[in-house]
């Protein structure tokens, strides 16, 4: 695909047309497919990877699933590699306002299981790959959006209207993304 200019297409898709229908959705798994199977992180970042899913969240903040895609894809470019390059992508997601954008979608979307889970995810990973990701989400106010969003989950769950809990992944988030919050 990257040989062909596949990768490329795609960031520029995005670049040029974050918010059109339905490519922007299909833009992003792409992105997170490409980075669980393996395609070279520091390749997206210097080819705008992560400012492009950005931009796209940033042109669509009222769709809760580019915003859930969005953070999946986040989520998945901090925990695909080593740590040099999961550090690589946390300081691009500062330097292009990822932080900010991170909570203003657990704020916005916190009834949403699917941004909820990967909103957590992603700020935890953030927090463990960026030396002062914890001061980037306080200052953001990411503290009280992250847990009012898990608040909000488990009382849906008790309404019957959400499962998260019982998804092990998120559960290892939440105690990852609190206990580096909350001292």
């Amino acid at each position: 695909i990257d040989q062909e200019g596949g990768v490329e297409a795609v960031l520029n898709g995005l670049r040029n047309n974050p918010n059109l229908d339905g490519f922007a959705l299909q833009a992003l798994e792409f992105l997170e497919q490409i980075a669980k199977g393996g395609y070279p992180i520091e390749k997206l970042i210097q080819n705008g990877g992560v400012e492009a899913v950005i931009a796209t969240m940033r042109a669509n903040p009222d769709n809760e699933d580019i915003q859930a895609q969005g953070l999946a894809t986040l989520k998945q470019l901090m925990n695909a590699s080593g740590d040099a390059e999961n550090a690589a992508v946390a300081t691009e997601l500062v330097r292009v306002g990822g932080p900010q954008l991170m909570v203003q979608a657990l704020k916005k979307h916190k009834n949403n299981d699917a941004v909820v889970k990967n909103g957590v995810g992603a700020i935890s990973r953030f927090i463990r790959n960026e030396k002062n990701g914890k001061a980037h989400i306080a200052n953001s106010d990411g503290v009280n959006a992250s847990v009012d969003a898990i608040f909000t989950q488990q009382q849906l769950e008790m309404l019957g209207k959400s499962r998260l809990s019982h998804n092990p992944e998120y559960t290892r988030d939440v105690r990852a993304l609190l206990s580096d919050l909350i001292p």
